[in-house]
């Protein structure tokens, strides 16, 4: 065997051993990449989970608030209410206008009462809103972290290179190819004399 033809075999079989290299060594790097962002979106998700949870305690407490605000609403208006019909009575104050005052502390009542739950809605909304943004962020690092499907190598271009790269050799180690037109090697030209 030809010295040419050895060099071309060792640079086919050098290309495909780097092929093979290359294909396992991004397998390799896949994986991890894959588990990196595994670990990413179990994080992601647990912080989120922590956070709605948070935000779920915190709308328990609030509407827990908001009812004991009412209650002590309601019972500071009946006491209040009562204070004023025994003064009323003391005063010898009866009629339209006992009804007037009475409907007044009811009115006063009710409009503490609304103002109360009016309050209470917009902190839910706010919490319902801060529910949102942790989705939002949640489904943003789920994105961000997932990785791409891996590029595969191509066996058939690898195939490709490795034969221009065994050829391209075969030529710079001095083979010799065929001429189209004989089909004959290349004869070096000698002048005719």
């Amino acid at each position: 065997m030809s010295f040419p033809i050895i060099m071309a075999a060792v640079a086919i079989g050098s290309s495909i051993a780097g092929s093979i290299s290359d294909e396992a060594a991004s397998k390799q790097a896949h994986g991890a990449r894959e588990e990196m962002s595994r670990r990413q979106i179990a994080a992601a998700r647990a912080s989120a989970l922590d956070d709605f949870a948070a935000l779920g305690r915190r709308e328990r407490e609030e509407a827990e608030s908001a009812s004991q605000e009412i209650q002590y609403l309601s019972r500071d208006a009946r006491t209040a209410l009562g204070q004023e019909q025994v003064g009323q009575a003391l005063a010898g104050v009866s009629g339209a206008t006992a009804e007037a005052i009475q409907r007044d502390y009811e009115r006063q009542a009710e409009e503490a009462a609304t103002a109360v739950l009016l309050s209470e809605r917009n902190r839910r909304a706010a919490l319902s809103d801060g529910k949102k943004r942790v989705s939002s962020d949640l489904r943003a690092q789920e994105i961000s972290a997932t990785v791409a499907p891996r590029q595969r190598t191509n066996w058939f271009t690898a195939g490709l290179n490795a034969t221009t790269t065994g050829l391209s050799t075969y030529s710079l180690a001095g083979g010799k190819f065929s001429s189209p037109k004989t089909g004959l090697p290349d004869s070096p030209v000698t002048p005719e004399g």
